[in-house]
């Protein structure tokens, strides 16, 4: 199987299960805790993908302790655009009541700023084996395809 085949059927998953839930939202409006846990366990497989991928080569060079304080410093900026998010857009509640319809800057925020991190830590082009200029197809197995899959690279 090429690589381009190979990474169809691996992008048909997400893709079909965006498309089903796509769906079930039209017919069904989800509430915050279904919300909550579909975004909490999205987290949860970026961050499994990541760890999986980084953490061994992080421990085989020595740098374990500084991906930690990177990993506390980023929850700790996480949880501070949470909040800021969750003020902006109750002024812009009330904001809208008087004029009718305000943009959802906090949220534009946040997906803008995780764009930007999901681009940057976990893009292909920045993991070594792609680094060294052999033929990509050399260098890429099944599970960097779907690495490269759930981290939107």
């Amino acid at each position: 199987m090429t690589l381009v085949a190979r990474a169809a059927v691996l992008v048909s998953f997400p893709v079909s299960a965006a498309i089903v839930g796509s769906l079930f939202a039209l017919i069904r409006r989800p509430g915050p805790r279904l919300i909550s846990g579909i975004q909490h366990f999205a987290a949860g497989v970026v961050m499994a993908a990541l760890v999986g991928e980084v953490m061994p080569d992080l421990r085989r060079e020595g740098q374990l302790p500084w991906a930690v304080g990177g990993f506390v410093i980023g929850v700790a900026v996480v949880l501070s655009l949470g909040a800021w998010g969750r003020r902006l857009e109750s002024g812009e509640r009330s904001v809208a009541r008087t004029v009718g319809y305000v943009l959802p800057v906090g949220l534009l925020v946040a997906v803008g700023i995780d764009l930007v991190l999901d681009g940057s830590v976990g893009r292909p082009g920045g993991h070594p084996r792609f680094q060294r200029g052999a033929d990509l197809d050399d260098r890429v197995d099944d599970r960097d395809l779907v690495l490269v899959t759930v981290g939107g690279g």
